[in-house]
């Protein structure tokens, strides 16, 4: 047909023509995703690299619905969640998540800098790297980098080498030990394309929604805002995503199918700085679990549950309160201005009167520094709505002083007990 032909024609004959040249695609039927089905080989995006799961517990996550597996994960609270080490810390953790007493483990999603000085400094190359270290995987098919098996196996729970078959196990029993994979999602600078992928390949599923072979998906994805030094520059919350567009963005995606139904949506709180409204705006937005900063403002964390646990909030979604593991006074400080909070004069206060190895001796400061994070730990566990914990010990010290509570029971695990009472049976 020539061209002077179909300038003849009225637009209506065009559209037909177009139409019967170029038919549209058959609508795809949206079928529920099964999570044992799907992978995790994440994708570099923003320049961090996210971890990927081992192709040995490719069906380890049951094919549940979010909610119904987060009541198997709630079912004895608290449930101990614990904050892995990555880059040059990685492996750091290995003896801690190797007792087998948590739950879960949180990976996090850091930005190539988290000051403008870093950021110049990486980007002109003046320390030998032009950006943070890529994580390795926190787990490898064969074993991790630690030398031991990885967290998808059921065996490296209990330190063995040997996995335990398929045959070996009770009906049931690989899903109600398999730990939660919890892998966080930071905006950063990230455009709304890049972190739809980014949650797509976490979920170990392609463009359109369609699982992919080769490692474990995460049970859970962590969002949060990130802090990367742009964030901070003036009207940045104008064209920068928030924590909020990622949790109502992952929710739609969800529900039409592109990321399976059994993926929990997790979103984090500062409550000694947020009102407990911008909580209920989260759980609004999709979010079904809740980890908070540490609550080193006492009183203002305190009165945060209590009005939270008052407004029936944590009835609609878990509450996991973190715990720094503070090791000294200079950690401490650390952790104040991580939270935003070093300001508040009851901060300073609490810096002031911890203890200081200088004014005692080293079994004594010692003995007091494990006394401050258990008298917390306690604190903590009195608050009403508390679901979990969510330990994160960051230095030698922390990580030393978290084994000796979960000996000694300062940390409750039910993981730990189940563990113990499987030795003792054998």
């Amino acid at each position: 047909m020539k061209v002077s032909d179909l300038a003849s024609r009225p637009p209506s004959q065009l559209v037909s023509l177009r139409a019967a040249h170029h038919p549209s695609p058959a609508p795809r039927s949206r079928r529920p995703r099964t999570a044992g089905h799907l992978s995790t080989n994440f994708t570099l995006l923003g320049g961090v690299a996210a971890p990927a799961a081992p192709a040995a517990s490719l069906d380890a996550s049951p094919a549940w619905p979010a909610s119904e597996r987060l009541d198997q994960l709630f079912q004895r609270s608290p449930a101990l969640l614990l904050e892995r080490s990555i880059s040059e810390r990685l492996g750091a953790d290995a003896d801690l998540w190797h007792t087998g007493c948590f739950q879960g483990e949180v990976y996090p999603d850091l930005p190539i800098a988290s000051t403008w000085r870093d950021l110049v400094q990486r980007l002109f190359n003046l320390q030998g790297v032009s950006q943070r270290p890529q994580p390795p995987p926190p787990v490898l098919a064969q074993g991790s980098s630690d030398g031991s098996l990885g967290s998808g196996s059921s065996s490296s729970r209990q330190g063995s080498s040997i996995p335990v078959t398929e045959e070996q196990q009770q009906p049931g029993q690989q899903q109600q030990q398999q730990p939660w994979f919890v892998c966080t999602v930071a905006a950063q600078c990230r455009s709304r394309d890049q972190l739809r992928a980014f949650m797509l390949s976490a979920a170990g599923v392609d463009f359109r929604g369609e699982p992919k072979g080769g490692g474990r998906p995460a049970d859970a994805l962590l969002f949060v805002s990130g802090s990367h030094p742009a964030r901070s520059l003036p009207a940045a919350g104008r064209w920068l995503q928030t924590s909020f567009d990622l949790l109502q963005l992952a929710a739609t995606m969800r529900e039409q199918g592109y990321l399976p139904p059994s993926l929990s949506l997790w979103g984090v709180e500062n409550p000694m700085l947020a009102p407990v409204g911008r909580l209920q705006q989260k759980l609004d937005a999709g979010a079904e679990v809740i980890l908070t900063q540490p609550p080193l403002a006492w009183g203002r964390a305190e009165r945060w549950m209590q009005e939270a646990d008052v407004r029936r909030l944590t009835d609609q979604a878990r509450i996991v309160v973190g715990i720094p593991m503070v090791s000294s006074a200079g950690n401490l400080d650390f952790w104040l201005r991580l939270c935003g909070v070093r300001h508040l004069p009851e901060c300073s206060d609490l810096l002031a009167g911890f203890p200081r190895q200088g004014d005692l001796g080293k079994e004594a400061f010692n003995a007091a520094v494990k006394q401050w994070n258990a008298d917390l730990i306690q604190r903590v566990l009195d608050l009403p709505g508390v679901a979990g914990l969510h330990v994160m010990p960051l230095t030698k010290v922390a990580r030393q002083m978290t084994a000796e509570f979960l000996k000694e029971g300062t940390l409750p695990s039910s993981a730990c007990l189940a563990t113990a009472k499987a030795g003792q049976n054998a």
